[in-house]
């Protein structure tokens, strides 16, 4: 078993974590992370990330940058954030294998600190189970 927490522990830290778009806004305005892992939520991301979005004007005082984490998945997710990385800005990362929700969250976190710089990294899990409309209330 340790053998194989090893492994998947160097897969997420040697994955070449494949950016399909990010925002190219640079501003003032403090930088909100989303970490959404998402593994074969092809079916909920749309909701998830439009949830998210409405948050850009709720608080255009804040930069909201999504980072979705693909965990493997096997069904049409992949094909959906590059799509919605085109659209919405959506920062897409796609882990080649399925390495589970800590890890995947690790990853995301990782990007986000390396390459944004955010005053505030949360979590909202790809399966909408948590209300995105509550992130300003956190935040604050």
């Amino acid at each position: 078993m340790a053998g194989v927490q090893r492994k998947l522990k160097k897969v997420v830290a040697q994955a070449p974590l494949r950016l399909v778009s990010s925002q190219s806004e640079v501003d003032a305005r403090p930088v909100v992370a989303i970490v959404v892992p998402a593994f074969n939520e092809e079916l909920n991301l749309p909701r998830v990330l439009s949830e998210i979005e409405a948050l850009r004007h709720f608080r255009p005082d804040w930069s909201f940058v999504s980072i979705v984490v693909n965990d493997g998945s096997t069904d049409g997710s992949r094909e959906l954030l590059e799509k919605q990385a085109r659209l919405m800005g959506v920062v897409a990362l796609h882990l080649p294998v399925n390495v589970g929700i800590g890890r995947t969250v690790q990853a995301g976190i990782r990007f986000a600190i390396q390459n944004l710089n955010p005053a505030v990294v949360l979590q909202l899990d790809g399966d909408g189970q948590h209300p995105a409309g509550e992130i300003p209330q956190i935040v604050e």
